[in-house]
């Protein structure tokens, strides 16, 4: 006979993959087991320990999911170690890489040694992709791509802490050729002029590198002074003004602290708050619930008597004669017989009552109650003109005219939702706030559009200067000429100067 042994298994609690949570789910852990089994023995290894993760996540203690989870994860380990090592044969640096990084990235996340000759076929395919990239390096910087080999020094796909002697590797020598090509790029912008020389600062810092010297540009400006007034705000608010564009300017290339620049903002203009007050009535629909009087109907039971026939059995004497000694001789007997009488028997039978009964309707109402009308009337009309050193005069204009209103009442009536109200509406402050933003945000646009249209103005340029100045604030609003205008100090570098940093 055989033996059906009954396996329990709680539910799971949040599998990290969404199908496996919907395997585990439907089959249980056992059923996801064998699911995990079956991937195994297709070669589907990576969905195999996905499934794997499912079932233990269900069910820890499950030891045989444990154990067999353990050898797929070693088969996974020398297959990832296989194809590195074929694709470094085959001169397959980027394959390489990939099988280095996925299985460098699993083992951080599995936490178990690697068994027998893994951990040295690990170290030397992590050696192989290092001398690989090493050479890579080298031959971009031997081509004058410096910047395209430093992005390699920079792969984010070796931050593994596995990989850190690799990374570090890069690191280096990338710092080496960098500081190099950093001094060579320097020493030649000095005879361009200071756009030249800020985007080699910033071609030295993707290097990896030093810069020796930080360029302040012509247009570059480490402070604001607002001139004029604006009729009908405090002196408070010019100020805030002057402190928000301040504020905004330092989040800009704009700035910079060593610049001896300023920003000119000349204001000039009104704003208006006036405040109208009216009495009123509000009105505020409700419903009442109200009580009424009404009767129902309803099925009562009672016992209600009625005649039957009951049968029933009795005994009766009778005399019965037999002979003895020639005479008749007399004996009484009894005969059970059967009768009816007439009874009396009572059932359960229903009649129809009325009853007075409460019942309640919804009729509408209406809560008044005085209020007085508030209404705040905000009207601006000024105009912030900027004048930036190098840089034409942009004003930034503001006009616009806002509305509010509110009631003020102290009336309270619950069943209507009404509660005492102040009748606030935005005071001048407020509202003067608001343009302050705009301002500020106007101000970054405007600068940008502004700078762009000085710099880039006319179609060619002649010289590295020029196309430096243009391309300065990045590829988004240089064109291509800019860049190549800058040939004569980056030679193949060009392509990669569009993708620094912006300043």
């Amino acid at each position: 006979m055989r033996r059906i042994v009954a396996l329990s298994c709680p539910p799971p609690v949040l599998p990290l993959l969404a199908v496996v949570t919907v395997a585990v789910a439907v089959t249980g852990c056992h059923g996801t087991r064998s699911q995990a089994r079956s991937a195994a023995e297709a070669g589907d290894l990576r969905r195999a320990l996905d499934l794997y993760d499912a079932t233990l996540e269900a069910d820890p203690s499950d030891e045989a999911a444990a154990r067999e989870r353990s050898d797929v994860r070693e088969r996974l380990a020398a297959e990832l170690l296989t194809a590195g090592e074929r694709e470094l044969l085959n001169d397959g640096r980027e394959g390489a890489a990939r099988s280095l990084v996925e299985l460098c990235l699993r083992r951080e996340r599995w936490r178990e040694p690697l068994r027998g000759a893994g951990p040295l076929r690990f170290e030397a395919l992590r050696d192989g992709v290092r001398d690989r990239e090493l050479a890579r390096i080298d031959a971009l910087a031997r081509d004058g791509k410096t910047l395209d080999a430093a992005k390699i020094g920079r792969a984010e796909a070796y931050a593994c802490p596995d990989l850190a002697p690799l990374a570090r590797a890069l690191i280096d020598r990338v710092a080496t050729l960098g500081a190099a090509r950093c001094a060579q790029l320097e020493a030649a912008a000095k005879a361009h002029g200071p756009y030249t020389m800020s985007v080699v600062e910033r071609a030295c810092v993707a290097l990896g590198a030093h810069p020796s010297v930080h360029v302040t540009l012509p247009h570059q400006v480490s402070s604001v002074r607002v001139d004029g007034a604006v009729r009908g705000a405090s002196d408070a608010l010019t100020q805030a003004l002057r402190m928000r564009v301040a504020a905004a300017i330092t989040k800009t290339p704009l700035f910079d602290a060593a610049s001896p620049g300023v920003v000119e903002i000349a204001v000039a203009g009104y704003v208006r708050h006036a405040v109208r007050r009216t009495p009123t009535t509000l009105s505020h629909a409700w419903t009442e619930s109200v009580p009424y009087m009404d009767t129902e109907t309803y099925q009562e039971s009672y016992q209600e008597p009625y005649t039957d026939t009951e049968y029933y059995t009795e005994r009766t004497p009778y005399t019965s004669y037999t002979y003895a000694n020639g005479r008749s001789v007399p004996q009484t007997q009894y005969r059970t017989e059967t009768r009816t009488r007439t009874v009396t028997k009572y059932r359960t039978a229903w009649r129809t009552r009325t009853r007075p009964v409460t019942r309640y309707r919804d009729e509408p109402r209406v809560f008044t109650h005085p209020a007085v009308h508030v209404e705040g009337t905000y009207e601006a009309a000024f105009t912030a003109e900027v004048h930036a050193p190098l840089l034409r005069t942009f004003p930034i204009p503001v006009a616009h005219t806002e509305t509010d209103d509110a009631y003020e009442h102290s009336a309270s009536f619950g069943p209507a939702n009404v509660s005492p109200s102040a009748g606030n509406v935005p005071s001048l402050e407020d509202r003067f706030h608001d343009d302050i933003e705009l301002v500020a945000r106007r101000f970054v646009t405007e600068w940008r559009a502004s700078f762009t249209a000085n710099a880039c103005k006319g179609a060619g340029f002649r010289t590295p200067e020029e196309g430096a100045r243009c391309a300065w604030l990045g590829a988004a609003e240089a064109p291509d000429q800019a860049f190549l205008a800058l040939a004569p100090l980056f030679g193949a570098d060009v392509p990669a100067l569009a993708e620094l940093p912006s300043p």
